[in-house]
């Protein structure tokens, strides 16, 4: 996605459903779904086109009273006073530092970020936050596994999972959350893929296209490319076509 900018205004180009359009000024964010709103902001912003319509749309904004009197009913609505009586749509799990791939795109630095050292988070600390948030929030909707590459410290995720079935078995909880995790696939066990399987996990691969391109981008640790060992783990595993 391309983020385009246009006097107090900035542009993200999303994908054929919506665009975002974000005012600078009050920090505020838009969502554009109009297909023909949405192809006239991408002329100005894109090509600098002059559009009456999208020009119109951005002065109303810019002139918005954006002021809030503290007690008015709009806002009164949506103030949340307690952390306990807020809902916890996505908590995700940054379970590892450490990635088995050395793709060259990666923005992460291959899961260490500015991290000093590569580090895994132990089951024990990982069941005193999750009993953090379930005593300090109203609930978890959704958990997502993340890293460095999660599936290295599938324990962790099993443990996860345990933790909220036992939640539910005492009464401290109604239902599961939903679970998801982002992995470059490489390095997922049975044990794993059943619990994944099981409970409906929402997966997310990177793929890198053709094996050619594929070749030229991931690596594993030794520098090595992975592609047979990827769709062998994918295609093993989860009936891809």
């Amino acid at each position: 996605m391309n983020m385009l900018a246009h006097k107090n205004f900035l542009y993200l180009k999303g994908n054929d459903n919506a665009d975002i359009l974000f005012h600078i000024n009050t920090s505020s964010f838009y969502r554009i779904y109009d297909p023909v709103f949405m192809r006239g902001f991408r002329a100005v912003f894109e090509n600098n086109v002059e559009d009456e319509n999208v020009f119109k749309k951005l002065e109303e904004i810019n002139n918005k009273d954006f002021s809030c009197l503290v007690n008015c009913t709009h806002c009164k609505e949506r103030i949340i006073s307690k952390a306990n009586n807020f809902t916890i749509h996505k908590l995700a799990l940054v379970l590892t530092s450490k990635c088995n791939l050395r793709c060259k795109y990666c923005y992460a630095n291959y899961g260490m970020y500015d991290y000093d050292e590569e580090t895994d988070i132990s089951e024990d600390i990982l069941v005193d936050g999750l009993n953090y948030f379930m005593d300090n929030f109203k609930d978890i909707e959704n958990i997502q596994f993340f890293g460095g590459e999660p599936s290295l410290c599938w324990k962790q995720i099993k443990r996860t999972v345990e933790f909220f079935k036992y939640q539910i078995k005492s009464g401290r909880k109604k239902e599961m959350p939903g679970f998801g995790i982002v992995t470059n696939g490489v390095c997922l066990n049975d044990e794993l893929i059943e619990i994944m399987r099981k409970y409906n996990f929402q997966i997310t691969i990177s793929l890198d296209g053709p094996e050619e391109i594929n070749n030229e981008l991931r690596f594993d640790v030794n520098k090595k490319v992975n592609i047979r060992l990827f769709e062998r783990t994918i295609r093993g595993s989860f009936k891809v076509g």
